[in-house]
């Protein structure tokens, strides 16, 4: 997130990217150079970026960087739309059905399995049970959950499931603990005290969040229940129809995401205390069948059991950052590179890397400083060779002794930065 401005820096590493020139200075603080545009090249001011890094690399709207203790960092950036939304990042296979809230990530899979995903880990955990459909909860710390048999279930951070009286076939509990259902006849439930309070209409899918609650019937038609927004303790007045049609939906913090029947995703726009029904659907990248929301998150699960995550930031008006992302990698990193044939980078060993889906994969070769370019890789050794790989091709050797390059994103041509060692 941006947090200060400043008039002027004295950096210590920067990269050139689409509009924008990314840098960070002695302190390793982390700025970008706003309003850089074809008739004004120089841009305007300095925004400083949370977040430490003392190395960073841009290409497009994705920014890759490493900080002091060799942790490598990935942001990505938006100019334009509201809210401001990162790319979908991949946490694991065979999860059929994922769910966020207050008390963590967690996701069932196609053979009901239960899974949880634990900060700073790289694999989901199974818990005990079996689920066809999770949600999780917050203040009261509850978990809650279906099995195939429509049998209602709760739990605890540390206890064991608990049944519960009904039958539902889906379930969505708050950030409040608001519980809401359907069950096999598209029948409404809401959770009162301890039974089940019917609310007329009937959907096959129904989501509570702070947005309020929604709804998706039977012919996929999306709904509003008035007087909700807010994530109140109530059942409401009353079904509004929204323009639109998807098979899944989920309430968030002033927004609503939801998939349609070709599993494009969809968020509704403008949604506001004064106008809960919002304005507008605005058309998500990427296919997923099943998504959940909570805060600035929006988690899912495609049609091949991928689960995935997406970050939210809601900054009207200017140039906006979503959160930076811990990728995870195994190896300490010195040098980290971003372009067109993808991110790579070299360890405090010289070793060579690239960057394959959730992984950090070695590639063969010895280099102290790498840049990638559109379709090419370039990078200088210890003895200050340089070399540049193309496509699926080795490393080439090119004439010359260099210290440190850096080549741009176009393709035809490129054009080379050169650092000569001053000290041979």
């Amino acid at each position: 997130a941006v947090v200060s401005t400043q008039s002027a820096h004295y950096g210590r590493g920067i990269s050139v990217g689409r509009n924008v020139v990314f840098g960070v200075n002695a302190n390793d603080d982390i700025f970008y150079r706003a309003g850089i545009n074809d008739e004004n090249p120089k841009g305007t001011h300095w925004v400083r970026v949370g977040g430490k890094l003392s190395q960073i690399d841009v290409d497009g709207n994705s920014v890759w960087g490493r900080n002091s203790a060799y942790k490598v960092f990935n942001l990505h950036i938006s100019c334009k739309g509201e809210p401001a939304l990162s790319s979908w990042v991949q946490y694991g296979t065979k999860i059929a059905r994922v769910a966020v809230g207050k008390l963590g990530i967690y996701g069932v899979s196609g053979s009901n399995d239960i899974f949880t995903w634990k900060a700073g880990s790289t694999a989901w955990s199974q818990i005990s049970g079996k689920l066809k459909d999770i949600s999780v909860g917050g203040t009261k710390i509850k978990i809650w959950g279906v099995n195939s048999a429509d049998s209602i279930y709760y739990k605890t951070l540390t206890g064991n499931w608990v049944l519960v009286a009904g039958k539902l076939k889906q379930i969505s509990v708050s950030g409040k603990d608001h519980v809401w259902g359907v069950n096999s006849a598209d029948n409404i439930y809401r959770r009162s005290g301890n039974g089940w309070r019917n609310i007329a209409g009937k959907l096959k899918c129904v989501s509570v969040g702070e947005a309020g609650v929604w709804g998706v019937n039977s012919g996929d038609y999306i709904y509003y229940r008035t007087g909700t927004y807010g994530d109140v303790d109530g059942d409401g007045s009353g079904w509004k129809n929204i323009p639109g049609r998807l098979k899944w939906i989920s309430s968030g913090k002033d927004v609503v995401f939801g998939v349609n029947v070709h599993d494009h995703i969809y968020y509704r726009a403008g949604i506001t205390k004064a106008n809960p029904i919002g304005t507008h659907w605005v058309r998500v990248g990427g296919a997923l069948r099943y998504v959940d929301t909570y805060e600035n998150q929006v988690w899912g699960a495609n049609v091949h059991q991928n689960a995935y995550k997406l970050s939210i930031t809601f900054t009207p008006g200017r140039q906006r950052v979503s959160r930076w992302t811990h990728q995870t990698p195994p190896p300490k990193f010195k040098r980290v590179s971003t372009g067109g044939a993808g991110v790579w980078g070299v360890d405090t060993s010289n070793k060579i890397y690239y960057r394959s889906g959730n992984l950090w994969v070695n590639y063969p070769g010895s280099l102290v400083d790498i840049s990638v370019g559109g379709s090419h890789i370039w990078g200088v050794n210890s003895n200050g060779n340089i070399y540049m790989k193309v496509g699926s091709g080795g490393w080439t050797q090119i004439s010359g002794a260099l210290k440190q390059v850096s080549v741009s994103q176009k393709r035809k041509k490129y054009r080379l930065r050169l650092c000569v060692d001053t000290t041979a």
